[in-house]
Order: C-alpha cells, then sequence, then structure tokens
C-alpha cells in the first residue's frame, strides 16, 4: 500500500509546470518635478544709476561723483564653478589699480567676511597707492565674492577712493540684502 502511495504521488507530481501569466493594469508612476533653485534677488541703492548689462554682467550701475570721471562703477557677475583661482582674480585686480601681486598667505590675511544668513561672502577691499584718476585721486575697487546654485558670483564696485569710501555701508547693505 505504502508504495501505491509513493508511486501515485510520483506519477502527480512529476508533471511539468504549467506557465501563467497574469494582466495587472499598469499604475501610473508620480515623478516629482525638480524646480530651478530660486534666483539671487537684491535691492540696489536708489540713487544708483542703472546702465545697460553687458555680455557676462548680471547687474550694472553708474554711481555719480562730482564728474564723470570721478564717478564709479558697480557690476554683479557670475560664472559657472569656481571661477578660477582666486588669487589670480585678486591679483588681476591689484593689476588694475598698478598694486604689486599679493601671495597666497597675504591675500587670506586681506580677505574678509560679511554676515549673511545663507552665504559665505567673502569680502576684499583694494585701494591704489597712486593719483590714477584725473592725476589727482586715487581709485578703489571693492569686491564681494560667494557661490550660489554651483556659480561664484561678484559683486564688483570701482571707482574714486573718496566716492567709494562714502558707499561703502550701502554696497554692503546690497550683500546683506541678497535673498
Amino acid at each position: 500500500m505504502i508504495s501505491v502511495l509513493f508511486l501515485s504521488l510520483f506519477l502527480f507530481s512529476c508533471k511539468s509546470p504549467e506557465i501563467k501569466t497574469y494582466h495587472t493594469p499598469k499604475e501610473r508612476l508620480k515623478v516629482a518635478v525638480l524646480h530651478k533653485e530660486k534666483e539671487l534677488s537684491w535691492t540696489i541703492p536708489d540713487h544708483w544709476q542703472k546702465k545697460e548689462l553687458t555680455s557676462f554682467r548680471k547687474a550694472s550701475f553708474t554711481i555719480p561723483g562730482p564728474s564723470t570721471d570721478l564717478s564709479a562703477d558697480f557690476s554683479i557677475t557670475s560664472f559657472p564653478g569656481s571661477a578660477g583661482n582666486l588669487l589670480s582674480n585678486i591679483n588681476r585686480w591689484r593689476h588694475q589699480l598698478e598694486l604689486e601681486p599679493l601671495d597666497y598667505q597675504t591675500m587670506n590675511s586681506s580677505l574678509s567676511t560679511i554676515s549673511h544668513s545663507h552665504l559665505d561672502i567673502q569680502f576684499i577691499e583694494l585701494k591704489s597707492e597712486k593719483s590714477l584718476l584725473n592725476n589727482s585721486h586715487f581709485k578703489s575697487t571693492f569686491v564681494a565674492f560667494f557661490i550660489f546654485n554651483d556659480e561664484t558670483y561678484f559683486f564688483k564696485l570701482t571707482g574714486e577712493s573718496l566716492l567709494l569710501d562714502k558707499e561703502k555701508m550701502l554696497f554692503k547693505n546690497i550683500l546683506e540684502s541678497l535673498q
């Protein structure tokens, strides 16, 4: 009897398996849409005069001085990534003011940080040692820079030194207004 039971189990269990196919309704997948990161916005002082943009400028303004050659130029530019070597950029700006190049250590001691809740803003102030404007006025450059959305932004103010000294707090206010 046991042998009949094993024989029947063997015969019935050794069938080739049936392939079964199932059809189920397709589910729609919900895909998250990535939104472009927020653009930067800033507040410019009322007396600064808007200028036409050039190829790299995101903003361009003239700050009136006592005469046209003693005015100042403000620009906002951005470049992908780290925008080159910081020391090279600073030495290029120094060259524009006929200043000697800095080494890396001196550059680091020349940088300061501007307080902002979301950005790491570095600031450098450069002043000519010669009268470069009308042979009687010194020239200065203020540059603030930071990385936002994988781009390096440069906020640069260049012009007659006394005018820049008067506008320095307004320049820093622009940086603090960044949203």
